[in-house]
């Protein structure tokens, strides 16, 4: 442990596109894998903090790499004082602006900063915020669903003791909307709170027209009925629903979050940490919710946001998204110590990649100490075998805790204790035997990367 603050040496960006076992369904469309960009700042203590941000299209990731390489860059030889690098990088872009690449490539950063002090100080994220580690209540979230193709995978979430499920709406009309709620609320039961997403999917008089027609199926909240920025539309979509409304996501950094809470635009607000300004962001806005009484909650990034909920006082629900398949409810003692594998980018894409520390020697499947090994069994199902001996993979962490203090509700079956994702101690880290690690099996190259040597499998 340094006494210290890190100073940084350089910063390195490489893209993947990662297979994802469930395709996710929303309004829009189908997301079908998981453009990442890696993050690895190199500092002067040979401590690397580590990151990732989730880049919605594959055409994003080149640009991406490329402005993180830029902005690192001119952060070289700074000293790693989150809150100090915050206020150069938003000196550096007032004129351009937050929303889009930039505000993603500077909340990835922020996150990697975060990360690199966890490591210096030795300590959990949570810890090293001024708090402790502890159970967070988490739902799980679904794309859009079939009730009868899909009752074996919300009940085993029942199972694993998720006592929330998410599902998404609007892709089709009100009465197919209706048709899927009605379902999924018989299924799962009254005690499981469930809300429905709509990914922005409405104009303010649909939204109200069709929260009125669900709202006789117990939702807990309605998430972006409108366009995130359309802040009026949103205040008026909550004065006459009956349903609370949920937003965030898509609100860019502290002062997004200002004027939307100043417009009355919702009733819960859940930043993205790649989105709000990182974990620098999330920590303004976390005091901005306490001031206005408004529950937070987090979006994606479970691995992180399970600290920073648990540093924010109106705490309400981790979201566990399914791209994430068979998540295991634990964190590193840092957000972002662990290791996944992904299809790498093709050159080009793939900057900065060389012969990364962590990378696996023997083959092209890469690994980076972005995402835990404690989340999926499988998490790319016919690519990849499992990081995890099957037989050691750790069990959610669960305790009891109600729905909400108010819900006096019973589900009318034997009810599994509430996931929760709770932050390890240094001491309680998980280790791994690689010498018990089941074999890998070699990536199937697809047409656009048959130049590209397979990787051999040991």
């Amino acid at each position: 442990m340094s006494s210290s603050a890190p100073t940084i040496r350089g910063v390195k960006a490489r893209a993947v596109d990662v297979p994802i076992s469930r395709p996710v369904k929303n309004a829009f469309g189908v997301i079908r894998s998981a453009p990442l960009v890696l993050i690895d700042v190199a500092t002067d203590q040979g401590i690397t903090g580590h990151s990732y941000i989730f880049g919605y299209a594959r055409l994003t990731l080149k640009p991406l790499v490329q402005l993180i390489g830029e902005i690192g860059s001119d952060l070289s030889g700074k000293t790693i004082a989150p809150f100090d690098l915050m206020a150069l990088m938003d000196a550096k872009f007032r004129l351009l602006g937050w929303q889009g690449l930039v505000g993603m490539a500077v909340s990835g950063l922020d996150m990697a900063f975060w990360d690199a002090l966890g490591q210096a100080t030795g300590q959990p994220l949570a810890t090293l915020l001024g708090g402790s580690p502890r159970p967070i209540r988490a739902y799980d979230s679904y794309g859009a669903v079939d009730p009868a193709a899909d009752e074996k995978d919300l009940l085993r979430s029942l199972d694993q003791g998720f006592r929330g499920i998410k599902i998404k709406g609007g892709d089709g009309d009100l009465a197919n909307d209706e048709r899927v709620v009605k379902a999924v609320r018989g299924l799962i039961g009254p005690d499981i709170a469930l809300m429905l997403d709509f990914n922005q999917s409405l104009d303010p008089l649909e939204a109200s027209r069709r929260i009125d027609r669900l709202a006789a199926y117990d939702l807990h909240w309605i998430e972006e009925p409108v366009a995130a920025e359309n802040l009026e539309g949103h205040a008026k979509v909550r004065g006459t629903s009956p349903i609370s409304i949920q937003s965030g996501e898509n609100w860019w950094f502290p002062r997004g979050f200002a004027e939307a809470i100043a417009a009355g635009a919702s009733d819960f607000i859940m930043p993205d940490l790649m989105k709000v300004g990182g974990v620098t962001g999330w920590l303004r806005v976390a005091g901005q919710a306490e001031a206005a009484s408004i529950p937070m909650s987090s979006h994606l990034f479970a691995e992180a946001s399970a600290h920073m909920l648990a540093v924010t006082p109106t705490a309400h629900w981790l979201d566990r998204d399914r791209r994430r398949d068979r998540y295991r409810a634990r964190t590193r003692p840092w957000p972002f110590l662990g290791r996944t594998r992904g299809r790498e980018i093709p050159p080009g894409l793939n900057r900065g990649a060389g012969s990364h520390s962590q990378a696996t020697s023997a083959s092209n499947d890469r690994e980076h100490p972005a995402l835990s090994p404690h989340f999926p069994r499988r998490l790319f199902p016919g690519r990849a075998q499992s990081l995890l001996p099957r037989k050691s993979a750790a069990p959610a962490d669960c305790a009891g805790t109600s729905r909400d203090a108010g819900d006096q509700k019973s589900a009318g079956r034997p009810a599994a204790a509430p996931c929760q994702l709770r932050a390890l101690e240094p001491s309680a880290a998980h280790t791994i035997d690689r010498s018990s690690l089941p074999g890998r099996r070699a990536f199937r190259s697809s047409r656009r990367h048959r130049k590209h040597p397979k990787p051999r499998t040991p």
